[in-house]
């Protein structure tokens, strides 16, 4: 029983840790969108100068 248990708890931190990942790539997308567009908007600015 003790060992069904451990396995159980083990499926479970598997599953949180892709979780995790899965969160922290999406964050990065969005850092990396927002920063693209922040520099084409600084570029399309500057350029109108």
């Amino acid at each position: 029983m003790s060992k069904k248990k451990k396995n159980y708890h083990k499926k479970n931190k598997n599953q949180q840790v892709q979780q995790d990942v899965k969160t922290k790539s999406s964050l990065n997308l969005y850092i990396l969108i927002g920063m693209i567009v922040v520099g084409a908007a600084s570029i399309i600015y500057l350029s109108s100068k």
